[in-house]
């Protein structure tokens, strides 16, 4: 899976490329917890990210 951040490691959560419209897990996407990305944003992203990037989600649930 190229461009993959992991976001949450004992449960393989990530945010990723899909070739699908983007999800999140609970909108009806086929995910069972990972954020997905379009495959154009992907590696914009992936780049902006290292290992000292704070990642902080907020979803309207």
């Amino acid at each position: 899976m190229p461009y993959a951040i992991l976001i949450w490691g004992q449960r393989g959560v990530y945010i990723h490329a899909w070739p699908g419209r983007p999800t999140i897990s609970g909108n009806g996407g086929p995910t069972a917890g990972c954020i997905h990305v379009s495959e154009s944003d992907a590696p914009a992203i992936y780049g902006y990210v290292d290992a000292r990037t704070r990642i902080t989600i907020s979803y309207p649930w």
